[in-house]
């Protein structure tokens, strides 16, 4: 039975450590299109910086609208943007869906986006799993040390 426990114990504990290691199972590309003069572009640009760092598997493609015309015509085509948002920036497409413009509002809008398709799982790069693995060698150790005192 003891040893039963302490192997249930161990497959738990290699359970959230190898979790930490764990990576994208397929990479999610953001198609940026954006103008160098557009002030709403360049916070968009820092906050697309941010969520390639915060998250594996996240692929930003940075697009000047000017220069990539034709390109970024293929997109409204395949996304079938409306002609009013056509000639706007920043534009953004992610996956099957595109994003006008920006504010802290559609960035949160993206970030969900980009998380909540269970299709292409993205893993969030946090410290949870070494808190837990931690949590788990000191209920590992506690417990041998509370069965040798017994």
């Amino acid at each position: 039975m003891k040893r039963v426990i302490v192997s249930l114990l161990l497959i738990i504990g290699f359970l959230f450590l190898a979790n930490r290691f764990v990576v994208a199972q397929e990479k999610t590309d953001v198609n940026f299109f954006y103008s160098v003069t557009c002030p709403h572009c360049i916070k968009e640009h820092a906050f697309l910086d941010g969520i390639e760092k915060k998250y594996k598997g996240i692929k930003v493609n940075r697009y000047e609208a000017s220069k990539n015309g034709s390109f970024l015509i293929k997109f409204y085509q395949k996304h079938h943007v409306p002609l009013l948002d056509q000639s706007r920036v920043p534009i953004t497409f992610i996956r099957d869906k595109y994003f006008v413009g920006f504010s802290d509002q559609i960035g949160q809008q993206m970030e969900d986006y980009i998380l909540n398709k269970p299709e292409k799982p993205i893993v969030k790069t946090n410290n949870y799993p070494i808190v837990a693995g931690i949590v788990f060698l000191f209920l590992l150790v506690g417990y041998f040390l509370f069965k040798k005192i017994r």
